[in-house]
């Protein structure tokens, strides 16, 4: 989305509250959630296929979520 160097979003991640949050944070964290090359060998790992299908998943399970809670329901 923000076409950023696997050092640049380790750094904003430290910047970003919604970042943190997203990924299971509850309080704002000041240091570094992981090393920079762990991602690229994360990404290396998962593999572009599976990628994609885990971030559709999400927002899958986002939208569903939100539709649950727009009509009242408590969703999962």
């Amino acid at each position: 989305m923000f076409d950023l160097s696997d050092e640049e979003v380790v750094a904003r991640w430290v910047e970003n509250a919604y970042w943190q949050y997203f990924s299971g944070e509850t309080y704002l964290q000041s240091r570094k959630p992981c090393d920079p090359s762990q991602l690229s060998r994360w990404w290396k790992r998962i593999g572009e296929e599976k990628l994609k299908l885990t971030i559709q998943e999400t927002i899958r399970i986002a939208k569903e979520h939100e539709f649950n809670n727009a009509n009242g329901e408590a969703g999962n």
